[in-house]
């Protein structure tokens, strides 16, 4: 923890700041009004939202857009309108007016002298760890889970987790319950939905404190004009204002006993998840394959209707966001395709930012897994340590045995295969090899197998 003045001397002193140490979910602008220089910086991976934009000979930053955009009398930016439209949200640099910029991962701009200049100090490539395989990959993965998660608890002392039935909710919350960091864990939901019952089990199993938001009984408040406002200004304007009307009704609430939210996100990137549309391009040493990123990544919905709109737009975004993951993927030369696609998948939770950005003055929200420390191991597995869900098992395991034994919403439990529990491991194998018939229907076949009615049965998870 570093006091605001010395933190202020680092970033206004002659010597440039080591920006690369600074970790966690952050924003920060300094200012020295004396020499008219500054910097602006965000975490590596722009979990929060920093604006910024040169406007009358100054520089203007600020972690909401939509009072800037008014008091500058910006213009709606027609790509950050596309993204909304066809995305449901904006992906950094891009934002919803003209001539204001996000800080892009790793990105921060430093101002000098009249002169603006955005770089980067820190890229989501890198080189291979030797390890000797997936119990030690586990081994330090737990470690920093658990040495980030303390070092938010130095700073917030009763935090919250989100628990799912899924890995990385469960991956999170066991690294917190580790940490002696866990104050509740919640869960959103119908009292049937599978997330719930598992997230309830579990919670039972660990005595752990549940606060579950039943979304019929929560959502009580009519969205009249002025909640719809305010949606819009929390979120300005990247999101569907709906989109965090349940957070609005259920963090204010959270709040009353908690000062720091957990979320699971980051949990993909220790798995296949932002490469299994490569199938058999996986690891190898050449360009990934964009159109696919495009089409299972981002684009999942297809164009609007034709003739929603008198010009057709969608083509020039997509060819907007090829150019982009081109970039990107070229940006390291000689790269496995699977390193590619992690550094794209980076880019696409800035998505998730605007979330993160609304629903912090009303519970400060983070996500330990997408720590920059965290991160940097991640990049550097081999990537057929990540290949199946073991590596995720392990570190639960490692990190709370009694809560890899609940099973999880895949069919199985998220612990080591045993004999006790080789049916239910057996049940998400099944559950797997279906998901991948279906991907591969749709990637090779273009859908034709579920055409003709021929859709893998998905074994349910039994209720108790």
């Amino acid at each position: 923890c570093i006091r605001d003045s010395a933190l202020l001397g680092r970033f206004l002193g002659e010597a440039p700041p080591d920006l690369t140490r600074y970790e966690g979910a952050f924003a920060l602008a300094a200012w020295d009004a004396r020499r008219r220089s500054g910097w602006i910086v965000n975490d590596q991976p722009s979990a929060l939202n920093l604006y910024f934009g040169e406007f009358g000979g100054g520089l203007y930053a600020s972690t909401s857009a939509l009072p800037l955009a008014r008091a500058l009398a910006l213009r709606l930016d027609p790509r950050g309108v596309g993204e909304l439209l066809s995305r449901g949200t904006v992906l950094a640099p891009t934002t919803m007016f003209s001539g204001l910029r996000r800080l892009d991962v790793g990105e921060h701009v430093c101002y000098r002298e009249g002169i603006c200049r955005s770089k980067r100090h820190w890229v989501p490539y890198r080189r291979p760890l030797d390890l000797r395989g997936t119990e030690e990959a586990a081994s330090l993965l737990s470690t920093l889970a658990v040495d980030r998660i303390r070092r938010y608890r130095a700073l917030r002392a009763n935090p919250v987790a989100d628990l799912t039935g899924g890995y990385d909710s469960r991956l999170a919350v066991s690294a917190a319950h580790s940490a002696g960091s866990l104050g509740a864990v919640t869960v959103n939901g119908p009292d049937e939905h599978d997330d719930v019952r598992i997230a309830k089990r579990l919670a039972t199993a660990m005595d752990w404190p549940l606060v579950h938001f039943e979304p019929r009984a929560l959502w009580t408040r009519p969205i009249d004009p002025d909640l719809r406002r305010e949606l819009t200004y929390r979120s300005n304007g990247e999101l569907p204002f709906t989109e965090i009307y349940h957070h609005r009704l259920s963090r204010p609430r959270l709040a009353e006993h908690h000062d720091l939210h957990f979320t699971g996100g980051g949990g993909e990137l220790l798995r296949s998840f932002p490469w299994s549309q490569e199938f058999l391009g996986v690891g190898r040493r050449r360009r990934a394959n964009v159109g696919n990123a495009l089409r299972y990544r981002f684009f999942q919905g297809g164009a609007p209707p034709a003739g929603l709109f008198d010009h057709d737009w969608h083509a020039a975004l997509t060819s907007c966001f090829r150019d982009d993951l081109e970039r990107i993927c070229a940006a390291e030369p000689d790269t496995l395709t699977t390193q590619q696609l992690d550094a794209v998948y980076i880019w696409r939770m800035t998505g998730f930012s605007p979330y993160s950005t609304a629903t912090f003055p009303w519970l400060c929200s983070a996500a330990p897994l997408m720590s920059a420390g965290i991160l940097d191991v991640a990049l550097a597995l081999p990537w057929k340590i990540r290949l199946t869900a073991r590596l995720m098992r392990t570190m639960i395991h490692r990190l709370a045995p009694r809560a890899a034994e609940v099973e999880t919403r895949y069919g199985g439990t998220a612990g080591p295969l045993r004999l006790s529990n080789l049916h239910l491991q057996t049940r998400q194998l099944v559950r797997q090899s279906g998901h991948l018939a279906s991907k591969l229907d749709r990637v090779l076949l273009g859908g034709r197998m579920a055409d003709l009615g021929f859709r893998p049965r998905t074994p349910a998870i039994p209720r108790k």
